[in-house]
């Protein structure tokens, strides 16, 4: 996964009145957390996070060089993102939270599931059903993937795709339950065809992507 940069200024008001208006303003609050837990609050422009998603649209645990000014100083924290808040209504990012984290830290994340391949049982008629499109894994910081695939290109008629049926990775603990059904065939008069659906086209990216425990 690339890492990607992202500038923002220390939030000189807080409270929730300022962050009304911040918004107001195109910008969007957020909180970074170091090491230590401490927090520094901070502002970001709204465009600006909308950009930096772009360029990896699964990637909402993509390593990010966070860069502000404090006291004069310039300073550069390598962040990931833990936890974002949404406007029920325009569901538009409303608040950010950074944590800070170091390349060999090991974190523990919920990532999205891509499905690939057309299911042998899809063509003999039966349906392919996505049953879990997360996964909890255990990785360092540097080793965090976009998503994890699912190749469904061996499932026949009333067959399963389990977390056990993952291929091993050496960078990668999924932490999921290892009898966890992903996706299976289902067989069954009139079951239609959702083979354009596993392409391997990625999904849209999830906000719920995040460290474990926010």
């Amino acid at each position: 996964m690339e890492t990607l940069e992202l500038e923002a200024t220390i939030r000189e008001k807080t409270g929730g009145n300022n962050a009304k208006h911040y918004r107001q303003e195109g910008k969007i609050p957020a909180v970074l957390y170091d090491q230590l837990n401490s927090s520094v609050p901070l502002v970001i422009l709204g465009k600006e996070l909308i950009k930096l998603y772009h360029k990896s649209p699964l990637a909402t645990n993509a390593l990010i060089k966070l860069n502000y000014e404090l006291n004069g100083k310039k300073i550069q924290k390598m962040v990931i993102s833990s936890e974002f808040e949404h406007d029920p209504i325009s569901d538009r990012i409303t608040h950010v939270d950074f944590r800070e984290v170091k390349s060999a830290t090991n974190l523990k994340l919920t990532v999205p599931v891509v499905f690939k391949g057309v299911a042998p049982g899809v063509k003999l008629g039966g349906m392919l059903v996505k049953v879990c499109d997360h996964l909890m894994i255990s990785c360092s910081a540097d080793q965090i993937p976009e998503f994890i695939t699912v190749d469904v290109s061996n499932l026949n008629l009333d067959q399963n795709f389990r977390v056990k049926d993952l291929p091993k990775d050496a960078n990668i603990e999924i932490l999921s339950n290892k009898d966890q059904i992903l996706a299976q065939v289902q067989s069954g008069r009139g079951a239609k065809s959702e083979a354009s659906d596993s392409s391997g086209a990625a999904p849209s990216s999830s906000p719920a992507a995040k460290p474990a425990g926010k």
